[in-house]
């Protein structure tokens, strides 16, 4: 069962690549051999841990593959990757990264200033 969803993610990463091709032709500025380098590197990762298709574009996975692999921020290409397949109808949902919420102060309690600074 890997070795077909092996061959439709090289079908995935070739369409992609092409995609990108042609969006660089026409102007955009991508570095199309670094995703090229790092999709290349995932087909291994994927092959080698014999994954399925589910297994493939998890957040679990994104964080295993980040680890092994010797690229800075792999995980954007393999995020925009997995857009381009769901946009596609690849697979059902594209791979999100979750944000860290920044504990923030609410805006309408009052600060207290405790001692006067001196504004220049």
């Amino acid at each position: 069962m890997a070795d077909k969803d092996i061959r439709r993610l090289v079908e995935g990463v070739v369409d992609y690549l092409e995609w990108e091709k042609t969006l660089k032709a026409n102007g955009a500025h991508r570095p199309v051999t670094r995703d090229s380098l790092i999709l290349i590197d995932f087909l291994r990762f994927a092959a080698r841990n014999e994954m399925v298709w589910e297994e493939m574009f998890t957040l679990h996975t994104l964080k295993e593959f980040s680890h092994v692999s010797t690229f800075k921020h792999a995980s954007r290409s393999l995020i925009a990757l997995s857009g381009f397949l769901y946009s596609n109808g690849k697979i059902p949902k594209p791979l999100t990264v979750p944000r860290r919420l920044i504990d923030l102060p609410d805006p309408l309690t009052p600060i207290s200033i405790s001692s006067p600074t001196k504004l220049l």
